[in-house]
């Protein structure tokens, strides 16, 4: 009886065992690479394929009509941007270059949305690829134009506008804790308002604390977070201003971080804790469901 028992609790941790270590290695999977943005490429010719009119086929999208550019990125990976004949709503394509990934990777990523292509169909050469799409703007920002104030003798020139709007004096409040990765390639930032004349909030962050290099703007006063796209894996540094009617800012002096996930598989001490961790519920099924 004694054996048997033994064995029926071997058994079922092993069970509880393979029925979450794949979980914990697919949770563990690498990050695609960063892509440049189509927006500011705009006006670029594409040194890879350029055509300012034509008939494209895009990734999900079928045969559509207007411009097409394919870009080189570094690591063998590309970007294809497409535009409309009118409009600005066009498509970018992220290529990543997937001979270096596993079937688990691969899988993994196809079920968030990403397409698995060979490069040969795409004249992207002998390799295999996953590829996704993305909204993108067909335009340059566009400047203000000034118009030159024409001489009038004898009369007073009218004074250079001046804003009377209230300006901000507290930055938002956060920490490290405001900031947490959602998507492979996604973050989001949160934040307090704490300056009642706030009416948008500036955010800056790169991977260094000393290079916030990307910045981005969210428009009202009682905005309290942000989701930012095609972020790169690694530990990811930020901070937050308050930004007034005037244009005026001030920002948070602390620059924390958040530290981003690993692709490396669990050690094997990890999965000796996780097995010893176990081991109290295989106990408790046993207890409960015992032969009798």
């Amino acid at each position: 009886m004694n054996i048997k028992r033994s064995s029926l609790f071997v058994a079922l941790v092993f069970q509880l065992f393979f029925y979450l270590f794949p979980r914990l290695v697919l949770a563990q999977t690498v990050y695609p690479p960063s892509f440049a943005t189509c927006q500011s490429l705009y006006g670029t010719p594409g040194d890879v394929a350029s055509y300012e009119f034509g008939t494209h086929q895009i990734l999900g999208d079928g045969l559509l009509e207007g411009s097409d550019n394919v870009y080189s990125q570094v690591g063998g990976n590309y970007i294809q941007c497409y535009c409309p004949v009118e409009g600005v709503s066009g498509i970018q394509t992220n290529w990543w270059l997937a001979d270096g990934l596993n079937q688990s990777d691969i899988e993994y990523y196809i079920s968030k949305g990403w397409f698995y292509e060979n490069g040969l169909v795409w004249n992207l050469g002998d390799h295999m690829y996953l590829a996704k799409n993305s909204e993108s703007v067909c335009a340059n920002p566009t400047p203000t134009l000034i118009p030159t104030p024409t001489p009038t003798r004898g009369l007073t020139p009218p004074s250079a506008p001046v804003c009377n709007s209230p300006s901000v004096s507290l930055a938002p409040l956060y920490s490290a804790g405001n900031l947490t990765r959602i998507d492979d390639d996604s973050i989001k930032i949160t934040w307090i308002v704490t300056d009642g004349h706030s009416q948008k909030y500036g955010i800056h962050y790169g991977t260094s604390p000393d290079n916030l290099l990307w910045y981005t703007e969210v428009y009202g006063h009682d905005t309290t977070e942000v989701v930012i796209n095609f972020v790169p894996k690694g530990n990811i540094y930020f901070k937050v201003c308050s930004i007034g009617d005037c244009g005026d800012a001030v920002c948070g002096n602390s620059v924390p971080a958040v530290l981003g996930a690993t692709s490396k598989l669990p050690s094997t001490g990890s999965v000796l804790f996780l097995i010893v961790g176990l081991l109290p519920l295989g106990y408790y099924l046993y207890k409960r469901f015992r032969l009798v």
